[in-house]
């Protein structure tokens, strides 16, 4: 029976949740270069703009209009709706009759179009001032537009003012001319000469109500572009977006990518961590690094151990996937347990695509297929691989090679002389490993571990998934043979 990993939904969350942190942030450098890479942008898109300049004129309302007062409205209303006002003038700034005085002004250097959307009026807030910012592409022409824009705004309201003190004059006049002689001397018609005499008064002298509180001059910095903001908001924009593509990777990947993950998935005591190296397959039959050798020293002593006083002489090496190194992590093993002085047998029994015979430079004209088929007998097939160790006894490992690939591997290794023949070439040796194909791919590993004590699952970092992993537990538990440990490949091959 193999180990099962039982967890309730709020530990699997949690280590869902701590995975999902781990594999986001091992991808910062992704993160950093998306950040990076939209800063630069950023920067030189910025560059690559038309410069713009802002240049800003204030003006503002009086607080009593003397024209206001001869057309009888209500001090009090002019005061308290100081807000109201302002915003009300800010809207008459920005009027097609404005524009058009403003551009005519410019002598046609712009279009009452272009100042549409060139100028901006805003009503500052709780204050009688009006801000009227002009943008344009030199400084000269944006202050030249704000204070153009301000100037026709002042005329259009003493243009406005006169207007309406006519219009309150006509009536007065009226009523003045309808009077005889006699009735023109009297107090009433006094009065009513003295009110036209006032208006025409201020007709001639009209204020607008608005004064200049601050003209508008050229800027010496450009408003916009701002290479630098740009960059910057580029840079929290492009790091948002490497931070989006690393979550979403790490939700679509369903690799598994280091140990924790792997012993969360699958709780397995792990015999042994094999360190990254590309070189550790092509060694062949010499001894591998020395980190790699120590990594294979310490999985045989833990398959021991770990195992003490149960009969573990026969092992099978499988895995879930192909190219996870399993034929690697057989001979290593094997060749570890030799430096220990230990009898191995290693049999290799993928009949689909054998790679150790070759690796360690051993013909292949016999093997375990010509054994099984009773084409040849256990001396002619197991040859022997001596590997020098300096300062000892070279360490010698019997090996039976794969022989020829026989047209249905699955129909020779469930032959019922199989388990038979696999027992008795490996009674005589302490311990024997016998390399078999990914468990998940073909049913030939699962016909092998009948003739094993238990299996030893390679798994490759990175390469093998979680779908594959459940598979291989679901194929293994339905044995009665134990998993005894996996053996972590961190890129071995």
């Amino acid at each position: 029976m193999t180990d099962t990993f039982a967890a309730s939904p709020s530990t699997t969350e949690d280590a869902a949740a701590a995975r999902l942190l781990r594999r986001v942030v091992s991808q910062w450098p992704l993160v950093i270069a998306c950040a990076l890479i939209a800063a630069v942008a950023g920067y030189f898109a910025a560059n690559s703009r038309p410069k713009e300049y802002q240049a800003t004129t204030v003006v503002q309302l009086n607080d009593i209009n003397l024209s206001a007062v001869a057309l009888n409205q209500n001090l009090q209303q002019q005061g308290i709706d100081a807000t109201t006002k302002a915003a009300t003038a800010a809207k008459l700034v920005s009027l097609p009759r404005v524009r058009d005085a403003a551009a005519q002004s410019l002598g046609g250097r712009v279009t009452s179009k272009h100042l549409e959307t060139a100028i901006a009026v805003t009503a500052e807030p709780n204050t009688t001032l009006i801000d009227v910012t002009a943008t344009a592409s030199s400084p000269q022409l944006a202050a030249d537009e704000a204070n153009a824009m301000r100037e026709a705004f002042i005329t259009s309201r003493q243009q406005s003012t006169s207007a309406s003190l006519i219009a309150a004059r006509t009536p007065i006049q009226e009523q003045l001319n309808g009077l005889s002689a006699a009735e023109r001397s009297s107090a009433a018609g006094v009065s009513l000469q003295t009110q036209i005499d006032q208006l025409n008064t201020l007709v001639n002298t009209a204020g607008s109500g608005v004064t200049t509180a601050q003209a508008a001059t050229p800027p010496e910095d450009p408003s916009a572009p701002s290479p630098k903001r740009d960059a910057i908001l580029a840079l929290i924009a492009g790091g948002l977006l490497g931070l989006g593509i690393a979550v979403l990777r790490a939700r679509l990947d369903d690799r598994i990518r280091d140990e924790k993950e792997l012993t969360e998935h699958w709780d397995l005591p792990v015999l042994g961590i094999i360190p990254q190296t590309s070189k550790l397959g092509s060694v062949g039959a010499g001894i591998p690094s020395a980190a790699a050798l120590e990594a294979f020293a310490l999985t045989r002593t833990n398959l021991r151990y770990l195992h003490f006083g149960e009969d573990t002489q026969t092992v099978i090496v499988t895995s879930a996937l192909p190219a996870e190194g399993k034929s690697t992590v057989a001979w290593n093993l094997a060749l570890a347990a030799a430096m220990a002085e230990q009898r191995v047998l290693l049999i290799e029994a993928d009949l689909r695509r054998p790679v150790l015979a070759q690796r360690l430079g051993l013909p292949s004209t016999r093997g375990l297929s010509e054994l099984l088929a009773g084409m040849a007998t256990a001396d002619e097939v197991i040859g022997r691989v001596q590997v020098p160790v300096p300062g000892s006894e070279p360490a010698k490992v019997d090996i039976v090679p794969s022989g020829f690939i026989p047209p249905s591997p699955i129909a020779l290794l469930e032959r019922k002389s199989t388990a038979k023949i696999l027992k008795s070439i490996g009674q005589p040796y302490d311990l024997v490993v016998i390399d078999s194909p990914p468990a998940t791919v073909v049913g030939d590993a699962k016909v092998l571990l009948a003739s094993a004590d238990g299996a030893i699952v390679v798994t490759r970092l990175g390469r093998v998934t979680r779908t594959s992993i459940d598979r291989l537990r679901d194929i293994l538990s339905g044995l009665n043979k134990p998993v005894l440990g996996t053996v972590v490949n961190s890129g071995a091959t």
